[in-house]
């Protein structure tokens, strides 16, 4: 069947990076709009997924809403028992194991965290790029440290370091964010990967 690429469609750094990864891919979920469903195994307690949406809302809370450590992990725990309110564990174990491991990986978060002046947390940038193509990206996180660097920061919650330090291949992602915002007129010195499960950053 025919189809049309629109100018008015936004990419995304990640489908830029799918692109690069695999041109077949990024045509099926980004022009044709065929993506692939995460299975939902009933045993599963939370998925990556969700893992990932709860830990970076937990983060964007506290960009906006500083508070110490206790009180931080407070909200982690609190986060997680909401979960799984909207999604009962069939296993009060798996459930139990589940939880701890969140909120250890918050507790990472937390300590990972250089308690920078925060200037934007999750909000949208966008701009044409010259070649006619529209980007569009959400940074986790642009900070001002003490020295006067801006720093753009992106969690990651998954089990592997996928990215390799100093290395366009596999950072593509924050180099498109560096990009947007640096043609808005802020000149990022720097950008970080922060794993929150081992508080590693890779820059």
């Amino acid at each position: 069947a025919p189809c049309a690429y629109t100018q008015d469609k936004a990419f995304s750094p990640t489908a830029i990076e799918d692109f690069f990864n695999c041109p077949r891919h990024f045509f099926l979920t980004y022009i044709l709009g065929i993506r692939e469903q995460e299975p939902d195994d009933p045993f599963t307690v939370i998925s990556p997924a969700a893992t990932g949406t709860l830990a970076h809302s937990l983060m964007g809370a506290l960009a906006h809403s500083p508070c110490d450590r206790d009180t931080f992990l407070q909200r982690a725990n609190g986060a997680f028992d909401a979960f799984l309110l909207t999604r009962p564990p069939l296993h009060e174990d798996f459930a139990r194991t589940e939880k701890n491991r969140f909120c250890k990986m918050m507790e990472n978060a937390y300590d990972l965290d250089p308690k920078h002046v925060v200037l934007a947390s999750e909000e949208d940038q966008s701009l044409r790029h010259s070649s006619g193509i529209l980007l569009r990206g959400v940074p986790d996180r642009v900070e001002k440290t003490p020295a006067g660097e801006y720093i753009i920061a992106d969690y990651k919650t998954g089990r592997r370091v996928k990215h390799q330090p100093n290395d366009m291949d596999t950072c593509l992602q924050v180099v498109i964010y560096a990009y947007l915002l640096q043609q808005r007129g802020i000149p990022i010195s720097r950008c970080e990967y922060r794993y929150l499960r081992d508080g590693v950053s890779v820059s």
